[in-house]
């Protein structure tokens, strides 16, 4: 069976696939797991092959350790590897494996021209043409990032919790940070989607993932669907088309 990886750098996710149906679904912490080994085999699936995406570069010889111990063989992706993909971009090696998965994994939803957004500690928002054309993308810092810093380098400005307010003119000192860090966000991702399809030249569908995505994609109006596998299934389809 496969084990698909997504290392974060705030969690890890990881999922078992079988006749191209996921189980086993998990994640955690990236810095709390400390025996990958043991957190895998407690699934109880049968690992042969083991596919990482990895933002975080330690973390890449420990997968690849736990594949050894697994008796599995062993991919990273990367932007020198990426099956099914074209990376058309200055430094295809700099490019993030989550966004190569994210994209392989907006593929998976069907044909057309696909922008792919993760909404992590990082909001990413990158283009993928139907031909597996990786043309590159936007980086932002996350909604969550983002208001931990104002908070951080202000004196009167208070934490506030991460909730789509009901409205973009906050009647409190909350409810406008929470309009500005969350509905603004998703007033930023529409706008790069609008610039990217106008850049392109061709209609583009959305597809967004992400620990915060289930918040901020529904305050947006270019988010065509939310997959919380999304990363993952890139993986999955990465691995097919190794195949």
């Amino acid at each position: 069976m496969l084990l698909t990886v997504d290392v974060g750098n705030t969690k890890t996710a990881i999922a078992v696939w079988s006749s191209g149906e996921a189980f086993g679904v998990r994640q955690a912490p990236t810095h709390e797991v400390r025996d990958w080994v043991k957190w895998v085999a407690e699934g109880g699936a049968e690992i042969t092959e083991v596919m990482l995406a990895s933002v975080v570069p330690a973390a890449v010889p420990q997968w690849e350790a736990v594949a050894n111990v697994l008796g599995a063989s062993f991919f990273a992706l990367s932007g020198t590897n990426a099956p099914g993909l074209r990376v058309e971009v200055d430094d295809p090696a700099a490019v993030g494996p989550d966004r190569l998965a994210n994209v392989l994994g907006a593929l998976d939803w069907g044909p057309g021209a696909w922008v792919a957004v993760g909404f992590g500690t990082a909001t990413i928002v990158d283009l993928v043409h139907p031909d597996g054309r990786f043309v590159g993308g936007a980086i932002a810092p996350g909604a969550a990032t983002a208001l931990r810093a104002l908070v951080e380098r202000t004196a009167r400005l208070p934490e506030v919790p991460l909730v789509v307010p009901p409205r973009a003119i906050g009647r409190s000192t909350v409810e406008a940070m929470q309009a500005g860090a969350l509905l603004g966000h998703a007033a930023m991702v529409d706008a790069l989607v609008a610039r990217m399809e106008n850049e392109a030249g061709v209609p583009v569908r959305c597809v967004a993932t992400g620990g915060l995505a289930t918040r901020i994609a529904r305050a947006c109006t270019r988010v065509n669907t939310i997959d919380p596998l999304l990363t993952l299934r890139g993986l999955r389809r990465a691995s097919e088309l190794r195949q």
